[in-house]
């Protein structure tokens, strides 16, 4: 289902399609609902243009609505995005009526996400991790010119600091080790950032890390689209 912006004329591309844009790294999907271990779990996702921000593409309204609706707050959708349902094994029907924010689904998805957030600690601005826990339990908050980085070590106390290690490599990548273990790698940020204005500190039990942008643009994840 085709989530334009106002006035966007409506062009529905075939599943063959989305996958061949998919496969060539210009298109990359964000879920809407929870992910499940369940095989008969029903996945509801964006599929979004990766750079469109970097292409300065105009923000996508409707689809940031249709994700905070849904629990997800704070996205930045830049460009055209489709909306679809999956299945294990095939794509199903999604009804144009379904894009009401009164939808069954969109109740679920958003009571789900916005338990995942409470349980993980986070504010109503920060963001939950687009595919799960993967690269750990962390959220994350910008500006146009700065990304706040907020990762659960589970350190608090004297000599804390003494045992995490952040990198940034050459502004490309973040990575956060606690004791000699990686509790959240990205080897590719979303976009660069400033290795010499980047820093972090302890905040509680979390590792708060700040990093400057090297362009000022707003970021559609902390990492490619797809990767989180």
């Amino acid at each position: 289902m085709f989530v334009g912006g106002v006035g966007a004329p409506v062009a529905t591309p075939s599943a063959a399609a989305i996958q061949r844009e998919a496969a060539g790294g210009r298109c990359e999907s964000y879920p809407l609902t929870p992910p499940s271990a369940d095989p008969a779990h029903a996945a509801v996702r964006l599929y979004i243009d990766e750079i469109g921000a970097l292409r300065g593409r105009p923000r996508n309204v409707r689809a940031e609505q249709l994700a905070q609706a849904a629990g997800l707050a704070g996205l930045a959708i830049h460009g055209d995005a489709y909306v679809g349902r999956c299945g294990a094994a095939h794509n199903l029907d999604f009804r144009l009526g379904e894009l009401a924010h009164d939808s069954a689904w969109v109740a679920q998805a958003r009571a789900a996400n916005l338990r995942r957030a409470a349980e993980a600690s986070l504010g109503e601005t920060e963001h939950l991790p687009g595919g799960g826990d993967e690269a750990g339990p962390y959220s994350w908050t910008q500006t146009d010119e700065d990304v706040e980085v907020r990762v659960r070590c589970g350190l608090e106390g004297k000599g804390a600091a003494r045992r995490v290690k952040v990198g940034f490599g050459s502004g490309a990548s973040l990575t956060v080790a606690v004791d000699g273990k990686k509790v959240l790698s990205f080897e590719k940020l979303f976009a660069r950032v400033l290795p010499d204005e980047c820093n972090w500190t302890i905040d509680g039990e979390h590792v708060v890390i700040s990093m400057e942008k090297a362009d000022h643009k707003p970021w559609a994840g902390l990492g490619p689209l797809g990767s989180e």
